[in-house]
């Protein structure tokens, strides 16, 4: 949130649940404030209009390379949410899978693009991507708006770290690398 209103750039922080508790990723300028905020003595966080209880029950930090490779790695990616309403009704009306296929794997390289402009990152060359197995797809509700959801697994010449959200609504876990 800005001064202005809504920042709907990549977010540099993202809530997600892993395993039933809730896990908070933060990436570039994101870690220097969840390192202020773990760091104060504060013990409750606002979120929306609630006030709610901070415990923390481990804290990891580590610095995971992200960028260009030379070689393609493999990733499986939950609740990815590639559409909007627009490119929705176009991938409804597609008969062939492979057209479905390629709309889905264009969407994926401009969500990684969009991830590498967040993070002040310059793809060197062409980021390329393969959808290799959708796992499953299933309508989930967000900002009140029923989606559809992929699970997904892809390759890429992308370097990624584990847990970051790729697509829409990342900064509230949806879209998390496995």
């Amino acid at each position: 949130h800005e001064v202005e209103g809504l920042n709907y750039s990549y977010p540099l922080i993202q809530y997600q649940l892993n395993n039933g508790k809730a896990c908070i990723i933060g990436l570039d300028n994101g870690v220097e404030q969840l390192t202020q905020l773990l760091q104060s003595t504060a013990r409750t966080v606002q979120i929306g209009q609630r006030e709610v209880p901070l415990e923390l029950l481990s804290y990891r930090s580590t610095l995971e390379p992200i960028g260009m490779d030379e070689k393609q790695h493999t990733y499986r990616i939950e609740n990815w949410l590639p559409l909007n309403g627009q490119n929705y009704a176009h991938y409804q009306a597609m008969p062939a899978l492979r057209d479905r296929v390629a709309l889905l794997d264009t969407i994926l390289v401009g969500n990684l693009l969009s991830c590498f402009k967040g993070l002040n990152l310059v793809a060197e060359e062409e980021i390329v991507t393969y959808l290799t197995r959708i796992e499953a797809m299933h309508a989930v509700s967000s900002k009140k708006t029923r989606l559809m959801a992929f699970d997904v697994t892809f390759e890429s010449n992308v370097l990624l770290p584990p847990h970051i959200g790729l697509g829409k609504s990342v900064s509230r876990g949806f879209g998390r690398i496995m």
